[in-house]
């Protein structure tokens, strides 16, 4: 009777371990499906990235050129409703910091750039939208949830560890949260970059014909390879993800680790990449108050003459 009890005790737990695991996972995706699809909120993203390079057998004048990428960062703060948006990014490299502000609505774009003290102004007009580039925007949109479809497909169970529930301090004051901890495979995160790729080569021509609307003159195909090729390059690649979800279902924080590591780069190469990012998201489906400024035409900046303008400023 006792080796009875003993063997359901066991086969119990198991099913709960078992189940807990399972709804670890499900759980964080629909945290991540939910968090992105709110139609109103606010939302802060930081950025670090540390790059490490061969510097052998390299001159002067190159290893200068690489000082300035040693350290990259990028700040991110938006709020947003289901017809405005607000958002105002930040970059930090070689010592020098850039900023801007840019105000979006259903037809309109509105740049705010400081160091030019101008705004740029990108509507239906100089757009150029019609039917046609329309289903091209549209396309490229649903891109990054392509992406991310994968890389919620590609998690198995033993990927997502919820943690114990916490008492958390957020921009929406202290809230209860439960911590998962997401940590995939190198096997998982190479096939991910794979599957990537796939996606950038089949969206190509919807790449292309994006650039040339915005008068850009660059070759899609190759910069799709070169990115795959350099990624390729790296010997061991690590991923790590804390998430906090509140008690509705929200990710309130993230914290995202990748390291890139290459022990036998060539001189110029990058030998180690670390990128860390911390994201919040607060005041969800909170509706935003958002005010895209009325501007003088003399306060506008020219989209032709954006580049003479940057060099005049910067020289």
């Amino acid at each position: 009777m006792k080796k009875i009890v003993t063997v359901i005790l066991i086969l119990l737990i198991t099913t709960s371990l078992f189940g807990c695991s399972q709804d670890s996972l499900q759980n964080y995706k629909e945290a991540v499906e939910k968090t992105e699809n709110r139609k109103s909120g606010r939302e802060k993203i930081l950025i670090n990235i540390e790059n490490e390079f061969n510097e052998n057998n390299i001159s002067q004048e190159i290893l200068e050129e690489l000082n300035y990428l040693k350290n990259i960062q990028i700040e991110i703060a938006s709020s947003f409703n289901e017809k405005k948006d607000e958002s105002k990014l930040y970059i930090k490299y070689g010592g020098l910091g850039y900023d801007l502000t840019m105000f979006s609505s259903d037809d309109e774009i509105l740049i705010y750039i400081p160091m030019i003290g101008k705004y740029v102004e990108l509507n239906e007009e100089n757009l150029e939208l019609n039917e046609k580039n329309n289903a091209e925007l549209k396309n490229l949109q649903n891109l990054s949830s392509k992406i991310q479809n994968e890389w919620l497909e590609l998690l198995q169970k033993k990927d997502v560890v919820k943690g114990k529930r916490d008492i958390m301090t957020t921009k929406d004051g202290d809230v209860k949260v439960d911590k998962y901890t997401i940590e995939p495979s190198e096997e998982q995160l190479r096939l991910f970059f794979k599957k990537t790729f796939a996606i950038l080569r089949r969206e190509k021509e919807n790449l292309i014909k994006s650039s040339e609307n915005q008068n850009v003159d660059v070759n899609m195909a190759n910069i799709i390879e070169n990115i795959e090729r350099t990624v390729g390059k790296f010997e061991k690649i690590t991923y790590k993800n804390e998430a906090y979800i509140d008690i509705d279902g929200y990710i309130v924080k993230e914290y995202i680790e990748v390291l890139l590591e290459d022990y036998d780069s060539e001189p110029g190469s990058s030998s180690k990449i670390s990128v860390k990012v911390e994201i919040e998201n607060w005041e969800n489906e909170i509706e935003q108050r958002i005010d895209i400024p009325k501007v003088d035409e003399e306060n506008i900046m020219s989209i032709d003459n954006i580049d003479d303008d940057f060099q005049f400023f910067l020289n």
